[in-house]
Parts: C-alpha cells; structure tokens; sequence
C-alpha cells in the first residue's frame, strides 16, 4: 500500500511541476508577445513600398544621367559602341 502511495505523491509532484512550468512558459510567450511591435497596416505597407519604388527610380535616374554626362565627355572615338 504505501508504494501506492508513493506513486501517488510522485505523480502529483510532477503534475504541479508541470504546471509551474507551463505557466512560466505562459508568461515568458506572452512578454515575447508585449514586445513585438504593431503589425502594419496595409496602408502603411502600400506607402512603403511607393516610397521605395520612387526612391529606386529616381537613383536609376540619377545614375543614368551621370552615366550619359561621362559618355559625352568621351572623345567621340572611344564613345563609339563596339
């Protein structure tokens, strides 16, 4: 009887064991969570990437043009394409 017993105390200690740490864990995942930033709007993604692509264009542009301005400056037989 008392090995019955025994088994009892033990799967009772390992239940509350189990349960302190499933709720460490809780609590560890929910101030993961409280840290995460707000997820953006769709908006706030649809400004973000027109701003990106107008960025890009006008680099592409700026480059472009640099990149003609040192082809005129070429004398005209090292600007011929081969």
């Amino acid at each position: 009887m008392d090995l019955e017993k025994f088994k009892g105390e033990i799967l009772a200690a390992a239940k509350e064991i189990a349960a302190s740490h499933i709720k460490e864990v809780k609590e560890q995942y929910e101030a993961i969570i409280d840290k995460l930033p707000e997820p953006k709007s769709k908006e706030e993604e649809r400004s973000e990437r027109m701003e990106s692509i107008i960025i890009r264009r006008r680099v592409e542009t700026s480059l472009r043009e640099e990149a003609v301005k040192i082809w005129n400056r070429k004398p005209e037989e090292n600007a011929l394409k081969k």
